[in-house]
């Protein structure tokens, strides 16, 4: 990463990182460089920093609305001088709010009482679906907002 781009986008690097990190991490594991408990760990590691991207996302947009429900000009020009950025921005909102939704549905499906190993073995996968879902959207947003840096071009 630029250093440039870290010192003018600080939270898309911060991001760009975390979700580099694990993915970097997950391709490791896949490989069985860190053996069987390495493996455990990066299951269990992706949904958390999956939802804790997916919650600076989600303070993100709002502050976006906040900022364009009190009538700044640079936050509603957005869709209008740049529909794809928009899009794009979009889509990572969108992942970021539907993922924790769909784990938190999913955990609430499931009543009291214990939990058989296979379910146990799904809801992993389903909470690993989820932060993919939300990494992958990130990741999309974060290598927008790099190109846009390198192309000198600012965004909100």
């Amino acid at each position: 990463m630029e250093r440039s781009f870290v010192a003018a986008k600080p939270l898309q690097a911060v991001k760009l990182g975390a979700v580099g990190g694990v993915l970097l991490l997950g391709v490791a594991a896949w490989f069985g460089v860190f053996g069987s408990q390495g493996q455990l760990l990066v299951l269990l590691l992706g949904p958390v920093v999956g939802i804790a991207v997916a919650a600076v996302v989600i303070a993100e947009g709002a502050y976006l609305l906040y900022r364009w429900a009190t009538g700044d000009a640079s936050a509603g020009s957005v869709v209008a001088d740049r529909p794809g950025y928009a899009l794009v921005r979009g889509v990572e909102l969108a992942a970021a709010v539907a993922g924790p939704t769909f784990i938190a549905a999913t955990f609430g499906s499931f009543g009291d009482g214990q939990m058989p190993a296979p379910a146990a073995i799904g809801l992993a996968l389903i909470m690993g679906a989820a932060a993919v879902a939300v990494a992958a959207a990130v990741l999309c947003r974060c290598l927008v907002e790099l190109y846009l840096h390198r192309s000198n071009r600012t965004s909100v």
